[in-house]
Formats: C-alpha cells, sequence, structure tokens
C-alpha cells in the first residue's frame, strides 16, 4: 500500500514600498505590500495607498518649501499582511527588506514574526531599494517556478549582492531643453562597493539612454532588467531606453517602475536609471 504522497509548502512573499515593485509584479506574484509611512509638513501619508508617485511630486511642485520624510511600518502592519497571506493559503513566508533603508523597518518585520500562524523568514537584503526590487522579483519567481524555502532564501541573498546598476540622479535641465541638453553635461553614475562614481559624463538625455543600453550589452548571460524613473522628466529617457534593449538577445524581462517618496526623499525627483541581475 502506498502512503498518500505529501503536498509541497505554499510560499507567499512579503516586502515593504521601499522595494517600488511595479502593479505588474505584484499582481502576478499576489505580494503583500506593506506601506512605509511619508510624512509630509506634518501630514501622514501610506506611500503607494493614500500617496502615489505622482501626487507626491504634485505636493512637492505645489509647495514653497517641502520636505518628505519616510518612517517605517509598524509591527501591526507587518502582522496584517502575514494573516493576509496565510488567508490565501500559504504555509511558510518569505519576507524580503533591507537595513539600507528606513530605519526600524526589520525590527517591525521581525516583531511580526511573533504572531504569525504559519513561520516566516525575515530576509536582509542589505542593499539599496532597486536591489531589494530585484531580489524580491526573483524570489517570487523562483517560488512561482516551484523552489523550496531554503533554496528561495538564498536566490534572494544572492540576487540582492549580484544587481548591476547605471543611473543619473538629476536630469531636469536637460529634459526641459528643447535639445535635451544640460549645460553642464549629466553625470552617469554606478554604485559600486557602496560608493556612487561617475562612470560616463554625457550631453544629453538620449546619449544617458544610449550609454546604459551599451553598458548592459556587455553583460553575457541573460538578465532581468528595472528601468525606473521618478518625476516625469526621466519617462522619456526610460522609454527611449527601453526600445534601446528590448530586442537585446540576452534581455529576458523588463520590469518598469516609479521613484516613489520613500526614494525620491534622499535622491531628488528627477532621477533615472537601470538596474539588472543575472538569471538562469
Amino acid at each position: 500500500m502506498s502512503l498518500p504522497r505529501r503536498r509541497s509548502a505554499v510560499i507567499g512573499i512579503c516586502t515593504d514600498s521601499h522595494s517600488l515593485l511595479s502593479p505588474q509584479i505584484i499582481e502576478r506574484y499576489a505580494i503583500e505590500v506593506v506601506p512605509l509611512t511619508i510624512n509630509i509638513d506634518d501630514v501622514e501619508y501610506l506611500d503607494g495607498v493614500d500617496l502615489d508617485a505622482d501626487a507626491y511630486y504634485a505636493l512637492n511642485a505645489a509647495a514653497a518649501q517641502s520636505s518628505a520624510t519616510p518612517t517605517k511600518p509598524s509591527s501591526g502592519q507587518f502582522a496584517l499582511a502575514y494573516d493576509r497571506l496565510v488567508e490565501r493559503g500559504v504555509d511558510q513566508i518569505i519576507s524580503v527588506h533591507t537595513s539600507f533603508g528606513v530605519e526600524g523597518t526589520l525590527t517591525s518585520a521581525r516583531l511580526a514574526t511573533r504572531c504569525s500562524a504559519v513561520p516566516v523568514r525575515v530576509i536582509d537584503t542589505a542593499s539599496p531599494s532597486f536591489a531589494m526590487s530585484c531580489a524580491v522579483w526573483e524570489t517570487a519567481r523562483a517560488v512561482a517556478n516551484g523552489e523550496r524555502l531554503c533554496e528561495a532564501i538564498t536566490i534572494a541573498e544572492q540576487t540582492s549582492a549580484g544587481v548591476g546598476n547605471l543611473f543619473v540622479y538629476e536630469a531636469s535641465e536637460a529634459c526641459r531643453s528643447a535639445s535635451g541638453r544640460a549645460g553642464a553635461g549629466i553625470s552617469l553614475m554606478s554604485l559600486i562597493d557602496d560608493q556612487v562614481q561617475v562612470v560616463h559624463q554625457v550631453g544629453t538625455c538620449s546619449d544617458a539612454a544610449r550609454a546604459m543600453a551599451a553598458g548592459l550589452a556587455t553583460t553575457a548571460q541573460p538578465v532581468n532588467v528595472v528601468l525606473a524613473h521618478a518625476d516625469r522628466c526621466g519617462e522619456t529617457m526610460m522609454a527611449e531606453l527601453h526600445g534601446l534593449i528590448g530586442g537585446m538577445h540576452h534581455v529576458n524581462e523588463i520590469m518598469r517602475c516609479r521613484i516613489g517618496p520613500s526614494i525620491a526623499a534622499y535622491i531628488g525627483h528627477c532621477g533615472a536609471g537601470m538596474f539588472f541581475y543575472p538569471v538562469t
């Protein structure tokens, strides 16, 4: 007599809004996203709930002086997110965050594990937000492909450590001008060994897009790519870059996303960039 086959564990994925995932990725993998709180002129908003990216940039444009301060979610918010995953039938949860971002987020996530009905593994990617984005995306993809908990955790940690990046902080002058050219040029940067370094100096937004595409073309193995822009000033650059890299044979998938208030509070309103990681 054969024994009944044990069903595989169902793994749920949780993260916070600092990950800046696109709505399409969130929906595809049923990811629970816990919102950070954004304080603007003593008014509190839930990131991505009460305040989306466009509303945030509009608020800042309308105010003579305005500052945004992101703060961590509470442990209660994480507990509710874990409960929602359990209600959907998960047996285990991977909660992916970063100590590189808003202070206290990891602590809140860990405190919430104490009252979860299923085991929760909290992962610190110890990396900037877009490396965290890539880690969440690849972990969810691995789980959807049938990877077990221990393998998915390893994938989360390895992905965040292997993310390449090219970006600009401020391109507003170039984007506003008829020629697309900034008077002092545009600095194309990369985060290398936790230090932001200028890797190219270009004249226009189109030059920046072409330089990013050229950088990705040198990557030999298949990659997934995140293209992100803050306020609308960087959207044209990212659209051009999307067109340049979309046909590259080694580009597996491209995620387009917005840089919301939890990141823009630190890097400014006209940032845009490309972030990529190897896939198998």
